[in-house]
């Protein structure tokens, strides 16, 4: 947007994060986290001329992977492949396109989700917020896509 200096907007974050004791680690890790929420939804799946499909594009399989810190293959896997176990035998199924996307959509939002409520938490624990004290409460109005929470500063009725 113009006229808006992100750089110094992330800073404000930054201070603000560390403000409610979030150490420069964990800020890190909660940036590592988000952007590997973003590069997943970049990830595209094509039929693999078999039953099931492949990645399109594996340079952000390997980012998303290192973000994590999990293996890339073992990540390129578990969204092309449902594996079960059936009376004590494992069982692979090469999963259709549509349905990796599904697959990868539900691991974005099962990262975001928990960063999400785990984010809520710390500020809630860091703010101490008691019987007679002011509190922070936060709505997600994103419905994911958007990444972004709206901030309400409330004071208690008690």
């Amino acid at each position: 947007m113009e006229g808006v200096d992100d750089g110094e907007l992330f800073g404000n974050v930054r201070i603000a994060m560390t403000v409610l004791g979030i150490s420069n680690e964990t800020q890190d890790s909660i940036f590592r986290v988000l952007s590997a929420v973003l590069l997943l939804g970049n990830i595209e799946f094509k039929p693999d001329g078999k039953e099931g499909c492949a990645i399109k594009n594996n340079d952000d399989i390997v980012a998303i992977a290192s973000l994590l810190s999990v293996d890339a293959s073992a990540l390129a896997i578990s969204l092309t492949v449902r594996s079960m176990k059936v009376r004590g035998q494992s069982l692979t199924i090469p999963l259709k396109p549509e349905q990796a996307v599904d697959t990868r959509d539900a691991l974005a939002k099962g990262l975001y989700g928990r960063l999400f409520i785990w984010l809520v938490d710390s500020i809630n624990i860091s703010i101490d917020i008691g019987k007679h004290s002011n509190f922070i409460g936060v709505l997600d109005v994103s419905s994911f896509c958007a990444c972004f929470a709206v901030v309400f500063v409330c004071k208690s009725s008690l």
